[in-house]
């Protein structure tokens, strides 16, 4: 039901992307991604909770609905 989604932080659902897109990345024969799995260091999300942390937001900061081809003349 939603089509994207803003989360803005590190959470389990973007590591699992993450994990995945550099896994098919490293599986290409030019390989744009060297190593198969991405360091744990690599990516690094504390700026940006702090920043949902002083606005007292949280994420996902937003989200779009997916809407059915009806919706659209």
């Amino acid at each position: 039901d939603v089509k994207i989604q803003f989360d803005y932080v590190l959470n389990d659902r973007v590591k699992k992307l993450l994990s995945e897109a550099t896994a098919f990345l490293n599986s290409l024969p030019n390989k744009p991604a060297a190593e198969p799995t991405i360091r744990a260091e690599a990516v690094d999300d504390r700026m940006a909770r702090d920043v949902l942390e002083a606005r007292k937001l949280k994420s996902p900061v937003g989200s779009i609905a997916a809407q059915p081809l009806s919706n659209f003349k």
